[in-house]
């Protein structure tokens, strides 16, 4: 049986490349995740002043760079899209979809 790429295992292999390769910057970003979560529960109004897009923005990418594997292998595995086979036009898609996505 030969073993074919799909989809789905380039999603997973470019997020956990990703949290191996930015490992120190993600535990610090949910360092700042957490204590922006504990100013905004003490402070309200000093949290919201400080809130701005490039914030929102690194919060929402920590939190997709972990939940995006997941949700892929637990979740959409199955789905037909995901199970394609990688060729070379998926993979240029898939890749450029990853970088717009995890850009920073």
């Amino acid at each position: 049986m030969k073993f074919k790429f799909k989809i789905w295992h380039l999603f997973i292999t470019f997020c956990i490349t990703l949290i191996i390769v930015r490992f120190l910057t993600i535990v610090k970003l949910f360092s700042l995740f957490f204590s922006y979560i504990i100013l905004l529960l003490t402070d309200f109004s000093s949290a919201i002043s400080q809130l701005n897009f490039e914030l929102i923005d690194y919060f929402v990418s920590g939190v997709l760079i972990i939940l995006l594997p997941l949700i892929i292998f637990f979740r959409f595995k199955s789905h037909k899209i995901f199970q394609s086979k990688l060729d070379f036009s998926s993979l240029v898609i898939g890749t450029l979809f990853l970088v717009f996505i995890f850009s920073a």
